[in-house]
């Protein structure tokens, strides 16, 4: 085997996570969020925190800090959200080849940062040919359901039944990639499609506890459809 060697010149601490082979020995959430957790120090922040978020992402908090004191590269691009800290260009999980997260003394080449520092590299091609898909599928069969519960109102305000057994969520997450050499040993290539849909019934609220208000009321209704690609080149302009 290869002996792997320790670099002590290195001064940050943190957890580098190649992210396929992660995912083929722990079962994790695949996301972004769901690696990242793996880190010591690296946990979710309050769930008003999270609701803050423009991207509905799951942000973290670093070592204690603040969920919009962290900031997320990709290539060494800074894609935090500007607007609110909270938040990041996201990627399709079958197109991240590592992820680096640094807790501390890290370089300054990673700035603007008073918590963490969440470093994501995407996959490359190669001379080799490489291809495959991924499918995830959570049906609402499968899923478990909160009881029935009331809301007792207030003044001016009637009460209200809760059903909540009659929400339901089903999701499908699609991936399909392919990399390879456009031109041996000088340029190639990563593409990936990534079709996503989900369908949503939220519970129903009744317009009150007696009567045929108890049996009627309004329930919402969400489908989307997010489709996300990816393409990326690398050129050697120097022979390796």
């Amino acid at each position: 085997g290869v002996r792997q060697t320790r670099d002590f010149t290195r001064t940050d601490t943190g957890l580098a996570v190649n992210v396929e082979e992660m995912a083929e020995r722990v079962p994790l959430a695949r996301s972004i969020a769901g690696v990242a957790l793996l880190t010591p120090g690296v946990s979710r922040p309050d769930a008003t925190i999270n609701a803050s978020s423009r991207r509905n992402q799951s942000t973290l908090v670093v070592s204690g800090t603040s969920a919009a004191e962290s900031v997320y590269y990709i290539n060494g691009l800074n894609v935090t959200d500007l607007r609110n800290l909270l938040g990041y260009a996201d990627l399709p999980f079958d197109a991240i080849a590592t992820i680096d997260v640094k807790t501390g003394g890290y370089q300054a080449e990673f700035g603007r940062a008073t918590g963490g520092v969440v470093n994501m590299v995407t996959k490359s091609g190669s001379n080799a040919w490489h291809g495959g898909a991924t499918l995830t599928y959570a049906p609402e069969v499968l899923r478990s359901h909160a009881p029935q519960a009331f809301s007792a109102g207030g003044s001016g305000v009637s009460g209200a039944t809760i059903y909540n057994r009659m929400a339901s969520l089903e999701t499908l997450d699609t991936s399909v990639y392919l990399s390879g050499p456009i031109l041996k040993d000088r340029l190639f290539f990563f593409a990936l499609v990534n079709p996503r849909s989900t369908k949503e019934y939220f519970a129903m609220a009744s317009q009150g506890l007696s009567g045929n208000n108890l049996h009627t009321g309004v329930q919402t209704y969400n489908k989307t459809t997010s489709p996300r690609w990816l393409a990326k080149l690398d050129l050697n302009i120097t022979d390796t």
